[in-house]
């Protein structure tokens, strides 16, 4: 991907929120297939972002929570205006952890014994 003409990737919201989150309130309703569908794909997002081998940027203003947080996070920059905030609700049954716990984890792998 080298030759690709893409010299990074910038992720924006607007001022009043970078990402609103998920719909907490639509996933509760749902089967667990189907959550664990839409979750897996949420993660699939989050490597793509993760692991793609140009500079991913975001630039966050305004309200980023659980979700929007966990976009930001895996991005290689995070760029937050005075209005940003970020929130996290991996507490909430049926929803993974929170992205930053996981690229927060994988950052320290090399450092920690397996024994």
């Amino acid at each position: 991907m080298s030759g690709h003409p893409t010299a990074c990737v910038l992720i924006i919201g607007n001022e009043d929120y970078f990402c609103a989150g998920w719909r907490l309130d639509v996933l509760d309703g749902i089967a667990a297939d189907d959550r664990r569908r839409f979750t897996d794909l949420a993660l699939k997002l989050m490597r793509r972002i993760y692991d793609y081998p140009k500079p991913t940027v975001a630039a966050v203003a305004g309200v980023a929570p659980g979700y929007g947080m966990d976009v930001a996070n895996m991005c290689d920059i995070t760029i937050a205006s005075e209005n940003a905030a970020f929130g996290s609700t991996h507490d909430i049954p049926g929803i993974r952890l929170n992205a930053c716990v996981v690229r927060t984890a994988r950052s320290w792998r090399p450092f920690l014994n397996d024994t």
